[in-house]
């Protein structure tokens, strides 16, 4: 995945890579639209 990447394209990498039902409803959900990085994916689905 190539950064900076919005939340769809976070949606739609995991739904092509077969992510389970439940993460692909947290991304779907993060307030945040942008994301530089995976860190801050991972702490905006963990930790958000």
């Amino acid at each position: 995945m190539d950064y900076p990447a919005d939340k769809k394209a976070l949606v739609e990498r995991a739904r092509r890579n077969k992510a389970d039902d439940k993460v692909v409803s947290r991304l779907d959900g993060l307030k945040e639209n942008s994301f530089d990085g995976p860190n801050e994916v991972q702490k905006a689905v963990f930790n958000g």
